[in-house]
């Protein structure tokens, strides 16, 4: 070691290798304004990065997108590459400009169930009395404890969505869409955090420190730690900048999964809960009033046969859903028409491919498919 700090009395015109060149800013020896750490390959990477006395100032204007390219060369940095967008894709997740696949999925977990079921608070109390009035027949699916209102097993079976579908599309468009809306900021909440654990602080553990309050704006590198990237993971004459990005790629493994499996990392409950409570509740609130505003306009006797209707239905077979009927068919029920009461559906050959055939009947007809053979007037 003697001899290595002696170096600049004994040779003076000498060019300066990385390490010298640290040895001399320790030393005060040299301005550290005309001092670069080109890569070995001649990279010049100076504008990132600022020289000074103590250390070196690595300064990203563009976030995590470009900090993510500079450090990780080897993950991220090769323009063009999956990596290189995919730093990219990161960046507008933590900046909550990603676009997410929840509205493609919301309506998948519709047919599931899964958007009834989170249904909670308030929203759920208003379905709980509008049903008690409407579909009594239907309370058996809630749990009723201390005045609070909950799903019996933590779950919809399926029959109120059935219910409510077959009364109002609307409705289930706009709870499917709150839905949506709020697992979008329920992930948007927690991405930063989820990407902050994950990178923010990474490059400690080879002596690069944030010295921002913010991420992936200012990381320091003293000398000292620096001295030591060339102890551990190369030599004298190795160049900083490749020992850096060689280190960091051995001793920083943990990133995150594939780009499109952040939004099941990172998801905020809270969020959820209170986005999907405010915009259920409103919806909930709506559904209430079209199941009035049909009873006033349709007449209360016609409606509580129509609602009779849909009960047996939902009891029977379901709605927008197949049941095996005699004769190798199959029904879907699609809608109970509110004027005469009929019920829509549509039918075809079990294992069929072929379009539904649609039609319309009585709800006895539609009864006495279940055991009977359909009769070929009723299909269209």
């Amino acid at each position: 070691m003697k001899k290595i700090l002696n170096i600049f009395e004994e040779e003076e015109e000498k060019e300066l290798t990385d390490y010298e060149k640290i040895l001399a800013l320790n030393k005060r020896k040299i301005d550290p304004y005309y001092t670069d750490f080109d890569g070995c390959d001649g990279t010049d990477y100076s504008d990132y990065y600022e020289v000074g006395y103590d250390g070196i100032t690595f300064t990203f204007h563009e976030g995590l997108e470009e900090y993510l390219r500079f450090f990780f060369k080897e993950t991220f940095g090769n323009e063009g590459s999956d990596g290189w967008y995919e730093a990219g894709y990161l960046d507008s997740m933590y900046r909550g400009q990603w676009e997410w696949d929840n509205w493609d999925r919301a309506s998948e977990d519709w047919d599931e169930g899964y958007v009834t079921q989170s249904l909670k608070g308030e929203a759920l109390k208003v379905l709980y009395d509008t049903l008690k009035i409407y579909q009594p027949n239907l309370l058996d699916e809630f749990d009723i404890k201390d005045e609070q209102v909950s799903w019996k097993n933590g779950r919809d079976s399926g029959k109120i969505s059935e219910f409510i579908e077959s009364v109002s599309q609307r409705i289930k468009e706009d709870l499917v869409e709150d839905y949506a809306y709020a697992n979008d900021a329920a992930i948007d909440a927690e991405v930063p955090k989820y990407l902050d654990d994950i990178y923010c602080n990474c490059l400690s553990v080879i002596g690069i420190e944030n010295q921002s309050k913010n991420c992936y704006w200012k990381y320091y590198l003293s000398w000292g730690d620096a001295i030591m990237l060339f102890v551990r993971y190369g030599t004298p004459e190795d160049c900083l900048m490749d020992i850096l990005f060689k280190a960091i790629e051995k001793e920083v493994t943990k990133h995150t999964p594939e780009y499109y499996e952040v939004q099941y990392e990172a998801w905020s409950r809270e969020v959820f809960d209170e986005v999907f409570g405010k915009r259920s509740l409103r919806s909930m609130n709506y559904f209430r009033e079209i199941l009035d505003d049909m009873v006033e306009e349709g007449g209360e006797e016609k409606m509580k046969k129509y609602f009779k209707i849909i009960d047996i239905l939902n009891e029977k077979i379901g709605f927008n859903t197949f049941k095996q009927i005699p004769g190798g068919y199959e029904i879907r029920i699609l809608n109970v028409n509110k004027e005469n009461l009929n019920v829509e559906y549509g039918i075809r050959k079990r294992s069929s491919w072929n379009p539904l055939k649609k039609g319309s009947a009585p709800l006895s007809y539609i009864l006495n498919m279940l055991s009977t053979e359909p009769l070929i007037p009723y299909i269209d």
